[in-house]
C-alpha cells in the first residue's frame, strides 16, 4: 500500500494464515450488497495504460548518447525496480539497484532519486535496516520526500516497530494527505491494534483520490478488504476485493483477499480462479501456498503437494540471491509440507528472521513451527510477542489458544478463543 505498493506488506497477510480452515457460511452475505458496490467503487476515469518498455527504450537511447547522465539512469532504475514489482523477478531488481549505484558515483549528492531506488529495493528484499538507512540519507537532502518516508513506514513495520512506523506516517499525512499517505498510515495503526482509526484512514482515503493514483488507490482497497474479511464481514471484502482487481488486474493482497472469501464461502474453483490468474501475472510464490490449501480442501492432496513444491523451489532460489529475503516465507511453505526435517528448517529460518524483525507476521510463523515441532513453551513467548502491539486477528487468536491450552493454560486458551470469536464470528479453523 501506499507509494508505491509494497509486495512485503502484501506478503505478510498470507503467511499470518498457515491452517487450512473451514468457514461458516452465512446466507445473505454470500455476495456484495449494492451498497458494498457503491462504497468500493473507483469513480475516477483510469486513462490509458502506459507502455513501460517504450519509456525503457527511449532512456536506453538517451544513455547511449549520454552514458554520463546520472539522473537517465536513475529514471531507468525506476523502471527497472516497477518492472520488478509487476511480477518481472530478482532479476530487474538487481538491475534497479545496479543502475542507482552508478548514478550515486556519477552524481553523488544531490541525487535523492537513485538513494530512494537503492531504499526501496532494500525493502523488497526485506533488508529493512539497510532500507531505513537510505531513506534517512535521502530525507537529510530531501526532508519532505514521500517516497523515502513511505520506506520507512513499511520498514519499521517489516521490523516490528509501529510506533517510528506511525511517526513516519503522521509525517507524510501532514505532509499531504492522499490515498497512498493514509493507507500506510492505516498499515501503522492496524498493526498498533487501533482498528477504529485504521479504518477511518482507509474509508477517508478513498476520498482523497486523484488521476495517476491508481495503483494506490487499488492497494488501499485491497487494504480495506482485508481489514472487513478479518471482521468477518465478507460481503465488504468481496466487494473492495473485485474492484482492486479491476483496477490492477493481479493485484497480489487484492487477489489472496478474494480467494480467502470465496473460500469462507465454499466456492473454491472460484478461489482457485482467483490465485492462478494473479500468479500468471506475478509470479507470486506465496499465491501458491494460498492455492495449495485451496486443492487440499478440495480433496486433491497432490496436487497441493505439486504447488507447495512450486512455491519451495521459487523461494530457495530467491533466497540463493538475497540471503536475507524471505525466510518467513519459506519458513511457512515448510510447516505447511509438514515431516520433521522440514519442521526443524522452518524453526531454524524463523528463528534466524524473528532475530532482525518482530513484526507479528514473523514472530507468528516461528510460533506455529515452533508449537508442530512440539516446543510449545517457545511458541508461547513467540506468540505473545507477535500480541505485544495489539494487533487484532483472529487466527492468530487460535494459534495463541492452541499454544496456551498445549501448555495447560485453559484460563487463557477460552479468552484467546472468545477473542477471536468476537472479532471474527465466521472464523472456524479445523482442528
Amino acid at each position: 500500500m501506499g507509494t508505491p505498493a509494497r509486495r512485503s506488506a502484501a506478503t505478510a497477510v498470507l503467511v499470518l494464515g498457515a491452517a487450512v480452515v473451514a468457514f461458516a457460511v452465512v446466507d445473505h452475505l454470500r455476495w456484495p450488497t449494492e451498497e458494498a458496490r457503491e462504497r468500493a467503487a473507483y469513480r475516477l476515469p483510469l486513462g490509458s495504460p502506459v507502455d513501460p518498455e517504450a519509456e525503457a527504450n527511449f532512456l536506453r537511447e538517451r544513455l547511449r548518447r549520454d552514458p554520463g547522465s546520472a539522473l537517465d539512469r536513475s529514471a531507468l532504475a525506476g523502471l527497472y525496480l516497477a518492472q520488478a514489482r509487476r511480477g518481472g523477478g530478482a532479476a530487474p531488481y538487481d538491475r534497479a539497484a545496479s543502475l542507482a549505484r552508478e548514478s550515486l558515483q556519477l552524481l553523488p549528492s544531490p541525487n535523492p532519486g537513485a538513494r530512494v531506488i537503492l531504499a526501496e529495493v532494500a525493502e523488497a528484499r526485506h533488508e529493512f535496516p539497510g532500507a531505513i538507512r537510505w531513506a534517512l540519507e535521502v530525507l537529510e537532502e530531501d526532508p519532505r520526500s514521500e517516497s523515502a518516508l513511505s520506506v520507512l513506514v513499511t520498514a519499521h513495520l517489516g521490523q516490528g516497530d509501529p510506533l517510528s512506523a506511525l511517526e513516519a506516517a503522521e509525517r507524510l499525512v501532514d505532509r499531504v494527505p492522499t490515498v497512498g499517505t493514509l493507507g500506510l498510515r492505516a498499515l501503522a495503526l492496524e498493526a498498533l491494534g487501533r482498528d477504529d482509526e485504521a479504518l477511518d484512514d482507509g474509508w477517508r482515503a478513498l476520498t482523497l483520490e486523484d488521476l495517476g493514483e491508481v495503483e494506490a488507490s487499488a492497494s488501499v482497497r485491497a487494504w480495506l478488504g482485508r481489514f472487513h474479511l478479518r471482521h468477518g464481514d465478507l460481503a465488504t471484502a468481496c466487494a473492495l476485493s473485485r474492484e482492486a482487481l479491476r483496477l490492477v488486474p493481479g493485484h497480489v493482497a487484492a487477489a489472496r483477499g478474494l480467494g480467502e472469501v470465496y473460500l469462507r464461502w465454499g466456492h473454491l474453483e472460484e478461489a482457485t480462479s482467483i490465485y492462478l490468474e494473479a500468479h500468471a501475472i506475478h509470479k507470486e510464490p506465496m499465491l501458491l501456498l494460498a492455492l495449495a490449501r485451496v486443492r487440499r480442501s478440495a480433496g486433491d492432496p497432490g496436487e497441493a503437494t505439486r504447488l507447495l513444491a512450486q512455491a519451495e523451489a521459487v523461494v530457495r532460489a530467491e533466497l540463493r540471491l538475497t540471503p536475507v529475503g524471505h525466510r518467513t516465507e519459506l519458513a511457512a511453505i515448510l510447516v505447511e509440507r509438514g515431516g520433521q526435517e522440514a519442521v526443524r528448517e522452518a524453526v531454524d529460518l524463523a528463528r534466524s528472521d524473528a532475530a532482525l524483525r518482530r513484526d507479528p507476521n514473523t514472530l507468528a510463523t516461528l510460533a506455529r513451527a515452533l508449537l508442530v515441532a512440539g516446543d510449545a513453551p517457545s511458541a508461547r513467548t513467540a506468540v505473545r510477542g507477535a500480541l505485544r502491539w495489539g494487533y487484532r486477528d483472529a487466527e492468530l487468536y487460535h494459534l495463541a489458544a492452541r499454544i496456551e491450552a498445549s501448555v495447560g493454560d485453559a484460563p487463557r486458551a477460552a479468552l484467546y478463543r472468545r477473542l477471536a470469536r468476537d472479532l471474527d464470528p465466521t472464523f472456524v479453523p479445523v482442528p
